[in-house]
């Protein structure tokens, strides 16, 4: 049985969004009149960040917990011999609770403009004191899962014995997203959401067999049947072999088909404000603004869950060798070839203005003001279509044992020979390796020394390479991201009452991430903004 709770905190810019002022009223007439707006145009909306409410500080407390409890044995039967059985049950739960504060009322705010309140693009610190708002939200996800299954020898064929593995398991899921009235309202600046919720059974069966056909050659193969309750049924058989002619060299393959239905939070998760940022080159096309010099923009983007998701399916293949051509030397060299037909992805804002910019169309998901600035989105989950993918990724591992100490080398890259999607839904596919957070290639590498068996010294390098900063409108890649190489290094001291000291620095060198041309914008997922990171850590075996 495992329990854990975790409390967490996060502090954030103070509430921007919008609010409406009513020319109809005393401040809204001079509101208008200030700005020279024309108030038969109707209500004007304000764009403001309430820097005297405060920070948006949220409190989240998760809990999990995950129960497991099983049976095994060893039965004799007269067909098969001696069968191994097993059955078990697995409950997980979890649950987030989320208590923010310093969010902002919108009536209270439009009322506070149409009183005459707001004067100058300002509201005054009294003005504003009565305007914070709290907000909450609790998920909870419940599963239970019952499982069995039954080992034994199928048959005998001549010196071949064909093992086998069935199984079967019945999993019931329970889903909510609770958000507190006003955020379902809309009524809450910096934060919104509806509350969702949903539920799934879901059953499988499954085989599986592991042949060894001669000492140098084994055959893997298995099979899945999956039902669920929201989605139909599914096969997804693989295949795999080894062939191992000398001691120094092993080939090995596979294929397989996979399926992978939506999550409960992807069909039914509660609607959710975020703050996404992206280049909008249709804006900045029509005011005569370059690709290059098209700033990334914080917006106002309400994302959404999709209850007609379909599910995804995949088909792949994989061929490795590994070889040794001297003793303490290892090679690994594997190909991968993924294709994945329905990708579910979210059809995010930048994708949505690529879209804008390809077809010259107008997104119905996009708001855009009389100047053609965004001023609201909403990027639900799609079905992005077929992504296929390919790559090589090499292993390098050496060891030179001296007297005294081992000195070591270790390097793991990956090569991506191509990713080729579609640039929006429904949208043209190209191969978009290169791209910006799509590096054609990135590497670990790093040189080790023990010595005197308890103490350790490591020196490592991880490697990004350049990316191309933007495409333009014909998705051909403008621009450059450098490459970047972070340094790390650490210490190990295994003391004799079997614990372990760590002491070490991330980062050594101080490295930014890898800026765009503004030198501002880097990619969250691939760089980290931290810089030179120095960490102690102690761990003790009982």
């Amino acid at each position: 049985m495992l329990l854990n709770r975790n409390e967490s905190f996060g502090r954030y810019a103070p509430a921007a969004g919008w609010f409406e002022v009513d020319p109809t009223t005393s401040g809204g007439s001079d509101f208008f009149t200030e700005n020279g707006l024309d108030p038969a145009a109707g209500p004007a909306r304000v764009y403001y960040r309430f820097n005297n409410v405060g920070t948006r500080d949220n409190n989240v407390t998760d809990f999990q917990a995950d129960l497991k409890a099983g049976l095994d044995g060893t039965l004799y039967t007269d067909s098969f011999g001696d069968v191994v059985w097993e059955t078990g049950y697995q409950l997980n739960f979890s649950n987030s609770n989320e208590i923010g504060t310093g969010y902002v009322f919108r009536s209270p705010a439009e009322q506070l403009a149409n009183s005459g309140e707001f004067v100058n693009g300002e509201f005054s610190a009294d003005a504003t004191s009565d305007l914070a708002a709290g907000t909450s939200r609790e998920t909870q996800m419940e599963m239970h899962n019952f499982y069995g299954g039954l080992q034994f020898d199928l048959a005998e064929i001549g010196d071949v014995t064909i093992p086998v593995y069935i199984g079967a398991e019945f999993t019931t899921y329970d889903y909510f997203d609770q958000y507190d009235p006003q955020s379902e309202a809309g009524n809450i600046i910096g934060s919104s959401g509806n509350s969702a919720g949903g539920d799934r059974e879901t059953y499988a069966l499954y085989a599986e067999s592991l042949i060894a056909f001669t000492d140098e050659l084994e055959m893997n193969i298995a099979a899945r049947y999956d039902h669920y309750s929201d989605f139909g049924s599914e096969i997804s058989p693989k295949a795999s072999f080894r062939y191992q002619p000398l001691d120094n060299l092993m080939f090995r393959t596979g294929a397989g088909m996979g399926f992978r239905a939506p999550t409960l939070a992807n069909l039914y998760g509660a609607d959710s404000f975020s703050a996404d940022e992206a280049k909008d080159y249709v804006y900045c096309q029509a005011n005569g603004i370059s690709d290059a010099d098209c700033p990334e923009t914080q917006y106002d983007v309400t994302r959404t869950s999709n209850e007609d998701l379909d599910a995804e399916t995949s088909v792949s293949f994989n061929f490795g060798v590994s070889y040794s051509p001297i003793e303490d030397l290892d090679l690994t060299l594997d190909y991968y070839n993924i294709s994945i037909d329905d990708v579910i992805t979210l059809n995010s804002l930048q994708s949505m203005i690529d879209q804008e910019r390809s077809s010259g169309v107008a997104n119905p998901n996009i708001e855009r003001d009389a100047t053609g600035r965004i001023t609201h989105a909403t990027a639900g989950l799609e079905n992005l279509g077929t992504l296929d993918t390919s790559g090589l990724d090499l292993k390098v591992g050496y060891r030179y044992d001296f007297d005294s100490a081992v000195l070591r080398y270790d390097f793991m890259g990956s090569y991506v020979l191509d990713y080729s999607a579609p640039e929006y839904v429904n949208g043209p596919v190209n191969n978009q390796v290169g791209r910006n957070g799509l590096p054609e290639y990135r590497f670990n590498t790093g040189v080790g020394l023990n010595f005197l068996e308890e103490h350790d010294v490591y020196l490592s390098a991880d490697y990004i390479a350049s990316q191309a900063q933007d495409v333009d409108e014909n998705y051909n890649k403008t621009g450059n991201i450098p490459s970047q190489t972070i340094w790390n290094v650490a210490y190990n001291y295994l003391a004799p009452w079997d614990a372990k000291f760590t002491a070490g620095v991330r980062n050594l060198t101080d490295e930014d991430p890898a800026f765009e041309s503004d030198g501002v914008t880097y990619d969250a997922d691939l760089y980290s903004i931290q810089g030179r990171v120095y960490f102690v850590k102690y761990s003790q075996n009982f």
